[in-house]
């Protein structure tokens, strides 16, 4: 079995196609049910039929031929006649459905199985031919949402100055409660040493509820459990992050600090609580420092009444400042 969106990007609602040959001899009238993992969901428009998977009333699967168990089943499957086309049965049938709509999942991650089982008779008792592990969307091909609005200003833009830095960014898709934001600042900025150190978080519009992130890499933060440990907030969609970053130091001249990329990720408790990515954003600048100011000399604070110069040649003296 292979299973094809026609939309790759995470969370998209698009036509799928199904494909699947069966390595053994097929007779008219058979029934064939389809489950689909539980991370996609399906919300039936319609579904073309072609070779052995094609109903009895044409090309067009409806719901009077099709039984659909809902999204929220432990197990959602369609049920539906098929064999009904002679040339989609013999020795090494093969069958495509087009099936719309099918959403896919929310994360970069690989997809659940599809699964088929072929009946030969309606009660679905005597099966002919079976797929556990069969079609699946591999995380590699799946598209991650854009991030947008992205701004990174520091409090005080003075050069080296130890300031906080405001991070704001409106995501695409949704993220887990417990989900995770990962900050590439831009490489001209000091952090603390990496390894376990803490940055301060502090929200804005109430945005975001963790309070610290940590220094994983010399340029990368990440903040985990967003809306903290009790979940008192679900994140909509868009949802529009806003806060302060603190305890980093601004670059030593007046050049534009730099690029900075900013990957949300949500959190699924599979066997092993794994991080997944979900929208990710990039911006090739942030801002300019600005130079300190210098103080004028004060002659006030003392003045020079002799200075002799001393060379090869012999030696020069100057009455006073006035003369060099």
């Amino acid at each position: 079995m292979k299973v094809q969106p026609s939309d790759l990007e995470i969370g998209a609602a698009s036509q799928w196609t199904v494909y699947l040959k069966v390595p053994i001899p097929m007779e008219l009238g058979c029934h064939v049910k389809l489950y689909y993992p539980s991370d996609i969901v399906f919300d039936f428009q319609s579904i073309q039929a072609q070779g052995f998977f094609k109903p009895e009333r044409g090309d067009y699967l409806n719901e009077d031929n099709m039984i659909w168990n809902k999204n929220d089943d432990p197990s959602p499957s369609l049920t539906f006649k098929g064999c009904n086309d002679y040339n989609g049965v013999g020795l090494e049938p093969f069958g495509r459905l087009l099936i719309s709509t099918l959403t896919t999942p929310g994360a970069v991650k690989d997809s659940g199985f599809f699964k088929v089982q072929v009946f030969k008779d309606v009660d679905l008792k005597q099966m002919i031919a079976y797929q556990n592990q069969g079609g699946y969307v591999k995380q590699a091909n799946l598209i991650p949402g854009q991030l947008s609005g992205l701004e990174f200003i520091p409090l005080n833009y003075g050069v080296s100055e130890r300031t906080g830095h405001r991070v704001t960014f409106t995501t695409a898709h949704p993220i887990s409660d417990n989900g995770k934001i990962r900050i590439v600042m831009p490489e001209s900025l000091v952090l603390p040493v990496p390894g376990g150190e803490i940055v301060r978080i502090e929200a804005l519009n109430d945005s975001i509820r963790a309070t610290f992130g940590a220094v994983v890499t010399s340029n990368v933060i990440e903040i985990e459990n967003v809306f903290g440990e009790s979940f008192d907030i679900t994140m909509g969609n868009p949802h529009t992050f806003d806060f302060y970053i603190y305890s980093s130091t601004n670059q030593p001249s007046t050049k534009d600090a730099g690029g900075f990329k900013i990957t949300t990720f949500t959190r699924i408790d599979e066997t092993v609580p794994r991080f997944y990515p979900v929208d990710i954003g990039e911006s090739r600048d942030s801002f300019i420092a600005e130079a300190g100011r210098l103080e004028p000399f004060n002659r006030a604070q003392g003045t020079i009444e002799a200075l002799t110069v001393a060379g090869t040649g012999g030696s020069t003296t100057y009455a006073s400042d006035s003369e060099w």
